[in-house]
């Protein structure tokens, strides 16, 4: 089953934001990804940080594989140093099977 990695935060460092950019794509290179958005976003309701990332994995173990790995932990600190008020959330995807 398919999941997704979410991630809303504000841009703060446009320089070291694109750094990070620059980085995080080689890193997603070796996995089963797309990326299914990238870029501000239209707030409709609520009160969400402009910056929308959707990643899709094969799997919530996919996702995890990507995140906990090496390549991502060494340029992890470029989006924390370059963001504020983040999230990120891990979600499966919707099933209508029991």
């Amino acid at each position: 089953m398919a999941a997704y990695f979410i991630f809303n935060y504000n841009v703060t460092d446009a320089e070291k934001y694109n750094e990070y950019r620059a980085a995080v794509g080689k890193t997603l290179a070796s996995h089963e990804v797309k990326v299914l958005v990238a870029h501000e976003g239209e707030t409709i309701e609520g009160s969400p940080q402009p910056m929308m990332i959707i990643l899709e994995f094969t799997s919530k173990q996919a996702a995890h594989a990507w995140y906990d790995s090496e390549a991502y932990r060494e340029v992890i600190h470029l989006r924390e140093e370059s963001t504020e008020n983040g999230i990120a959330v891990l979600a499966d995807s919707f099933s209508t099977r029991n």
